[in-house]
């Protein structure tokens, strides 16, 4: 409900039966989500443990009565009737019936101990991580900034070359993990050493958890002020050149000779030109 916000947070009783609590609050115009936090503050010390439960969540716009309880259509909570009049929830599982993978407390606890000090809860970076309506936008945007980065973009990130090559590499960055996925399974099917084997299964495993690590960078900072941290592929720079080795691998994947050669030829072209077209960005940035 939009009306003048409160100076101060809106204090309710705490009671042992279900009660209903309403209050308003003002979004601005330029808002492009809005979440809704379930941290409580306990004004006077308590000794006991306190549980609080929510349920039937309600997040609306325009004025509605504060005195009486929506009637909900279904559990699921979304649409309902308040005062009269029909709306409908903005928020998402407002009563927690839609299950959701979740963090044991023991594993959270042996997180932060091994892992140094975070300021974010690992549950909240689950969370963000599986919450592709509120996040996919930033894993677009990452994924196509890695991209651009591990290519052609230089100066601290400050140096672009045209849009047109970037779409080039990306098909290409596209063709080559896919060319590397078939001939991994190819390898893994042939007789060969369990020492080479072993070898590049590590040194794929852990360019594999580099990326990915690079690639949920932005999630910490997506809580609670929703302005991500986009990474550059510098990032995950262990990995880069086992990545360059897997794309000319994915690149040379042809089943026909004629094919491999012909690849071969092309993208070695296409990386000399692609060396010009920088250099010559570069020197002409000015």
């Amino acid at each position: 409900m939009c009306k003048k916000a409160p100076r101060n947070r809106p204090s309710v009783e705490l009671t042992q039966d279900p009660t209903f609590y309403a209050f308003t609050t003002t979004v601005t115009p330029d808002a492009k989500a809005v979440h809704v936090f379930l941290q409580p503050w306990i004004d006077q010390e308590v000794n006991t443990l306190v549980t609080i439960y929510y349920d039937g969540l309600v997040v609306v716009e325009g004025e509605w009565p504060t005195d009486q309880p929506p009637r909900f259509d279904g559990p699921d909570g979304q649409t309902g009737t308040w005062g009269g009049r029909p709306f409908t929830n903005m928020l998402r599982n407002p009563s927690g019936e839609q299950g959701w993978p979740w963090l044991r407390s023991w594993v959270v606890r042996a997180m932060k101990k091994l892992i140094s000090p975070i300021p974010l809860d690992p549950v909240h970076v689950v969370t963000l991580v599986l919450d592709r309506e509120r996040t996919g936008w930033v894993y677009r945007a990452t994924a196509h900034r890695l991209v651009q980065t591990f290519w052609a973009v230089f100066g601290w990130g400050g140096v672009f070359i045209s849009q047109g090559w970037y779409q080039v590499l990306t098909w290409a960055t596209v063709l080559g993990l896919v060319g590397a996925l078939v001939r991994a399974v190819r390898l893994a099917c042939e007789p060969w050493s369990s020492g080479v084997k072993w070898a590049l299964c590590f040194l794929g495993a852990a360019s594999l958890v580099i990326w990915s690590i690079t690639f949920l960078r932005p999630m910490p900072s997506l809580f609670p002020w929703f302005r991500p941290f986009i990474p550059v592929a510098r990032y995950a720079y262990p990995a880069i050149v086992p990545s360059a080795l897997a794309l000319v691998a994915g690149w040379t994947a042809w089943p026909w000779p004629r094919w491999r050669l012909w690849s071969t030829v092309v993208f070695f072209v296409g990386l000399v030109v692609l060396n010009v077209v920088s250099l010559w960005r570069i020197v002409t940035f000015w």
